[in-house]
């Protein structure tokens, strides 16, 4: 069989693959709550994390050849999941990621980029607003900012940790006017309650949201192998963006062990974290057998989108 007669090869190089998936996912929004102004707004929130994935691979050109996977893999598979729907908990953090990624990678091997930085970590610390423990996962991005970017110095120390703090300078500085210090403390708490290991790992294990979680792991954990087994054949830039995607994917993919309450916003941080390398791999591995996984992926993927109304009939 060619490649031009696999239908893997016909959706990453289509030129329509992007406007139908867009179609689809409005029309996968819609079953989950119909036209509620809440559902309206995660999937405006969804669509613009789309096009900072489409600005990021413009602009850095993750995968080498012309494709519109990254935007595609995000956006079907946030349609498909049904729990990553609403707007506030799950959307903005990853929408505060994904713009923050974008930024990070603006800052290779400039001579200290520090507006970059500090608007980069900024939108890390305006995240763990919604989700505290993204204030933590800033600085593994720190380490990726000095090892993988190489930009190092005091001033871009400096714009990473004021750009961590303004939003709580504000937030304190309104505590301290109202004199209501509650809300802010309350914030604060889980970062240090953390459950057992052996109950979060227990939770998690019958949880219903696991599926898509493992689905996701075990298809970031094939791009990241192709990844490094083929890395020569990418520019060394590429090379670094790449591996920040596999660390932060790694990351989030260890996370649900103490953050079992945070698994659907974790599932989404994760698919935003590996959705370049899942496109990466499908995009330029073209044979029977992916053209065989590629169908079944599709397919697990439409039927978790269907399988809450299914069950509930």
């Amino acid at each position: 069989m060619e490649k031009r007669t696999l239908l893997q090869h016909h959706i990453t190089s289509g030129r329509f693959t992007l406007p139908v998936c867009i179609t689809a996912s409005a029309l996968l929004w819609w079953l989950d709550d119909g036209a509620s102004p809440l559902n309206i707004a995660g999937w405006a929130v969804c669509l613009l994390t789309t096009y900072v994935l489409a600005e990021t691979d413009n602009v850095q050109q993750l995968i080498r050849v012309r494709s519109r996977m990254l935007c595609c893999v995000w956006l079907f598979v946030a349609s498909s999941v049904v729990f990553l729907h609403p707007l506030m908990k799950v959307q903005l953090p990853v929408l505060c990621l994904s713009a923050s990624y974008y930024l990070l990678f603006r800052c290779y091997q400039r001579y200290e980029p520090v507006v970059d930085v500090f608007h980069c970590f900024l939108l890390q610390s305006v995240g763990s607003l919604l989700f505290p423990p993204m204030l933590v996962l800033s600085i593994p991005m720190l380490i990726y900012l000095w090892r993988l970017m190489f930009v190092r110095s005091w001033r871009t120390f400096w714009a990473f940790v004021l750009g961590l703090a303004l939003p709580y300078i504000v937030w304190s500085s309104w505590c301290v006017l109202t004199g209501h210090f509650e809300p802010l403390i309350a914030h604060f708490l889980p970062l240090y309650h953390v459950p057992q290991f052996e109950t979060a790992i227990y939770r998690n294990l019958f949880s219903p949201d696991l599926l898509p979680f493992a689905l996701i792991s075990m298809l970031m954990l094939l791009g990241a192998i192709h990844h490094l087994t083929t890395s020569f054949a990418d520019k060394i830039r590429v090379r670094h963006m790449l591996r920040v995607f596999i660390f932060q994917s790694l990351l989030f993919m260890a996370l649900p062990a103490v953050l079992p309450e945070s698994l659907p916003t974790l599932t989404s941080l994760l698919l935003v974290s590996s959705a370049p390398l899942i496109a990466h791999f499908f995009s330029l591995v073209e044979n029977r057998f992916t053209n065989i996984l590629f169908c079944i992926v599709l397919l697990a993927f439409l039927v978790l989108a269907f399988l809450p109304y299914l069950l509930s009939l």
